[in-house]
């Protein structure tokens, strides 16, 4: 009998400690929405190759972050609109307190190093080009782009053209440019623009 008891005992206290890691789990799987309010993922991203893996949660508490999230390297509207804009307005963004612009996509260090030094982002700027190499930041924040159309092409899932305030670690604002006729937001990135931007900041 007490042997059964003990065994009783022991299988309430797993379960109990089971079902208790399960809601610390799910609190912190609510922690990762990408809507303001929330806190910012602490996931690294790679800077460089071989990369530095910079834990972002951690990077940017006590900063002012601008992040904008790209759906590939050297595609036109990337390389020609979004990160040229960024680049134009780094005074007044320095001005508005922003300490760093991260653009970040689902590539490798390397091909963001690349990408970076195609633009001619100099030693020095706010600007940063890091990669997402697993889709782990992009995913937290939940905005995969899966379309099967963009797939066709860019061949994997990739990030939502976006853009994404964060203060002290919290997410303030986050746009994304995506529509049914335009989930790459190539015809309309209006919302990811560095002027949206500077409207939020």
């Amino acid at each position: 009998m007490a042997s059964t008891g003990v065994s009783r005992l022991l299988k309430q206290s797993v379960s109990q400690a089971s079902g208790a890691w399960r809601h610390q789990a799910v609190l912190q799987s609510r922690c990762f929405f990408g809507v303001p309010g929330m806190p910012l993922p602490n996931i690294a991203l790679h800077k460089g190759f071989p990369p530095e893996k910079i834990m972002m949660g951690d990077y940017c508490k006590g900063k002012k972050v601008v992040f904008v999230g790209l759906p590939g390297a050297f595609t036109p509207t990337c390389s020609n609109k979004q990160i040229p804009g960024y680049l134009a307005k780094e005074a007044e963004l320095k001005a508005k307190v922003v300490s760093d612009v991260i653009v970040f996509a689902v590539h490798d260090g390397a091909v963001m190093k690349g990408w970076s030094e195609a633009q001619k982002i100099e030693e020095g700027s706010i600007m940063q080009l890091m990669g997402d190499p697993k889709g782990e930041l992009t995913k937290a924040l939940r905005v995969q782009l899966d379309d099967p159309r963009v797939m066709e092409v860019l061949g994997n899932v990739r990030c939502k053209r976006m853009s994404m305030l964060v203060d002290d670690g919290v997410i303030k604002t986050i746009n994304v440019a995506a529509s049914e006729d335009d989930p790459a937001g190539n015809d309309h990135p209006e919302v990811s623009l560095v002027e949206k931007m500077l409207e939020d900041l």
